[in-house]
């Protein structure tokens, strides 16, 4: 992620130098199309290798939906546009002093020591929430999830063997309650 936002900001800075004219609310756009992009070629690129699936998806807005390689939109949308759009946000619009807006206030604070800790830490909450409101709309958008794909690698089922379409758990992961030893 930083090697990420380092590269955004590189390139925010030669789209500035190249179209002088781009106001706050173009480079917001730019980095959201930017990040949207990334994601979704990201993703399809693991997926193609099998590192990654998705299970179930909304078929409707998704791509490839019914096959391997399935992928929802809204996952590229929230998490690029959301997620690594936030975080090129706080990096690449820094004040002149080069401080991120979950920067601010610390000037008005009467402490000279542990500045750089209460910096982690702000900027810890605000992913945190983000991270949060990511994975709390990511869920309910799931739960309508109405498109599977035909196989799932056995890396995937977490072990739930035996639950709904999953296949039967082997003999030793019996679950039947072991006796209780003789005395």
């Amino acid at each position: 992620m930083p090697l990420n936002m380092m590269g955004v900001d590189a390139y925010l800075k030669w789209v500035r130098r190249h179209v002088p004219r781009i106001n706050r609310a173009g480079l917001i756009a730019f980095v959201m199309v930017l990040m949207f992009a990334q994601d979704v070629i990201g993703e399809l690129i693991t997926l193609l290798q099998g590192v990654d699936r998705y299970v179930w998806v909304g078929g409707s807005i998704s791509l490839f939906p019914g096959t391997d390689y399935q992928f929802p939109l809204y996952e590229g949308l929230v998490w690029g546009c959301g997620m690594v759009g936030l975080s090129a946000l706080i990096y690449c619009f820094r004040d002149s002093r080069g401080r991120m807006i979950t920067d601010r206030g610390l000037d008005r604070l009467k402490i000279r020591r542990g500045r750089t800790f209460l910096r982690v830490l702000s900027l810890g909450a605000v992913f945190n929430i983000a991270m949060l409101v990511f994975f709390l709309g990511y869920n309910v958008v799931n739960q309508h999830a109405d498109t599977t794909q035909p196989t799932v690698p056995s890396y995937i089922e977490n072990d739930m063997c035996g639950l709904g379409d999953n296949p039967e758990c082997p003999p030793a992961w019996s679950t039947t309650t072991p006796a209780e030893p003789s005395r």
